[in-house]
């Protein structure tokens, strides 16, 4: 069996603050997709991020969320959402953070399953915080744009990776 390898679709890194990236125009031809988002610790505003699909805002998302800060766990469920939230902020206190979304069998002709993880550590080091989820997208649709936005615009500096997974 050959080795699966990601291979860079696209990558954006904010000069001046946005209200969204979008990834559009995305082919079909790897198996599934990873959206890694980069915050830097040089960000100061906290953002909710959501994930949205083909422009897709009707309430055909539901997600799962595990939040566990090593001394206490907790989970949130969120049912017909307009988008996919991990239901955490990034850049909280200026710590470095990094999101992770696998989105599986995209381009297939089912129900989209994501799944997702987010580690942080807050107060230099001294707090670790992990999340991680599985979302689905009720639609049957190839995917063939990803708009990221949040509850309020992204700083300077934000970094998305788009990575298609080959093999």
């Amino acid at each position: 069996m050959a080795e699966s390898t990601f291979e860079l679709i696209d990558s954006a890194t904010l000069t001046s603050s946005a209200a969204s990236i979008d990834f559009t125009g995305i082919s079909g031809s790897f198996r599934d997709l990873v959206l890694q988002v980069d915050h830097p610790t040089n960000l100061t505003n906290s953002v909710v991020l959501y994930l949205r699909f083909n422009s897709d805002a009707t309430n055909s998302y539901t997600s799962l969320t595990l939040e566990s800060s090593g001394s206490s766990t907790s989970t949130q469920n969120r049912y017909s959402q307009t988008h996919i939230s991990p239901g955490f902020t990034s850049g909280y206190f200026g710590e470095s953070s990094t999101f992770n979304y696998q989105i599986m069998d995209y381009a297939t002709s089912k129900e989209k399953t994501v799944l997702y993880r987010h580690q942080v550590a807050l107060y230099n080091a001294n707090y670790k915080y992990t999340i991680a989820g599985v979302a689905r997208w009720a639609n049957t649709s190839a995917i063939t744009s990803i708009t990221i936005t949040g509850n309020r615009n992204f700083d300077a500096g934000l970094k998305v990776n788009l990575y298609g997974l080959v093999g």
